[in-house]
């Protein structure tokens, strides 16, 4: 388990009796060591269903820091983080790893929040500076993005939208930051949160909330179609705050400002709501989803919730029901060693 403030931290859950006092912290980052980096708003961050790396979005520091399961620095990423120069860089040594320079070119970085892994172990992070998507490797190396006008050559040929809204590496085409929209492959302009993930199958489809709809894209890159909401609930929300992938390709929400996450169908259809399936325990201000993704892209059955009322984590079950202990007993963890935390993962 690990989420975003100041410090990264990994917490091992196991039940209360092996523990005494429940789950505990397993190690932190980015406090500046020797071996590790010093990060500044880590705004996102995820997990691969491959390597069981963990990759977190340093918004102030423009850059994409990896770790090992055990908190081993791996590499950083983003325009000059190795040297300062104004091009894509990876950087593999801590100590000499620099913060990146933000901009809209192709692997540049503006305006981080949530990052998705895939079943590949390939990288979507969400820029709202930026109005776009890009995807990287598990080694940091641009392959695509998606986003309103993204595509500066076909922009200038006067081309359609769709080919507009995507630019690849592959293509030689010239990428840039994208522009608010709200058609197909253009978003707003988002809040702080994880509103993006990747589908709950091994067709690795890409989920990205914006304000009162959530997109799907198709591992390429290209537009799928918006999450179905018969029920206009996405559209009453508002902004998406965070989300992940449900059993049957449906959905959990979070909606900035709103105190409660509801589960969807892949229909669009309300499944159950946390609030109303624990009245005696409501969340406050969830603000954090997280749920594992197995080998296969399908989720588990545990949920994770960071409610910064408290600044603690809860754990649901698909059925939106508060999780228990082997003795019967309803426990959070987390409390008070995360503030205002945006970013969570499991794995």
């Amino acid at each position: 388990m690990a989420f975003s403030t100041g410090l990264i931290a990994v917490l091992l859950t196991l039940p209360a009796a092996a523990l005494g006092a429940g789950p505990t912290a397993l190690w932190q980052r980015c406090d500046d060591s020797a071996g590790d980096l010093s990060c500044s708003l880590p705004r996102g961050i995820g997990v691969s269903p491959v390597s069981g790396h963990l990759y977190v979005a340093d918004n102030a520091r423009s850059r994409i820091d990896e770790y090992t399961a055990w908190g081993e620095f791996m590499r950083s990423w983003g325009w000059g983080v190795a040297d300062g120069a104004e091009e894509a860089q990876v950087c593999t040594l801590a100590s000499v790893c620099k913060a990146g320079i933000q901009g809209g070119h192709s692997g540049q970085l503006g305006g981080l929040q949530g990052i998705a892994v895939d079943t590949a172990g390939n990288l979507y992070v969400a820029e709202f500076a930026n109005h776009r998507v890009q995807k990287f490797d598990p080694e940091g190396h641009f392959l695509l993005m998606f986003g309103a006008k993204v595509n500066k050559t076909k922009v200038e040929e006067g081309k359609s939208a769709e080919e507009q809204n995507l630019c690849t590496a592959l293509s030689g085409n010239v990428c840039q930051a994208g522009v608010e929209g709200s058609g197909p492959s253009e978003f707003g302009q988002g809040v702080t949160g994880g509103f993006i993930a990747t589908g709950s199958t091994s067709n690795n489809v890409v989920y990205v909330g914006d304000n009162g709809k959530v997109e799907v894209f198709n591992p390429d890159g290209t537009f799928k179609e918006f999450f179905p909401d018969p029920d206009g609930i996405i559209a009453a929300g508002g902004r998406v705050q965070s989300l992940v992938p449900a059993t049957n390709n449906g959905l959990f929400l979070v909606f900035n400002e709103k105190s409660n996450v509801i589960k969807l169908t892949s229909a669009g259809k309300k499944s159950c709501s946390v609030n109303e399936a624990n009245p005696a325990a409501e969340l406050a201000k969830p603000r954090a989803l997280a749920i594992a993704v197995n080998a296969e892209g399908k989720p588990t059955s545990s949920l994770y919730v960071y409610d910064e009322t408290d600044n603690e984590v809860r754990q649901f079950n698909s059925a939106c029901g508060e999780k228990e202990n082997f003795l019967g007993e309803k426990e959070s963890f987390a409390n008070g060693d995360a503030t205002a935390s945006t970013g969570l993962a499991a794995s």
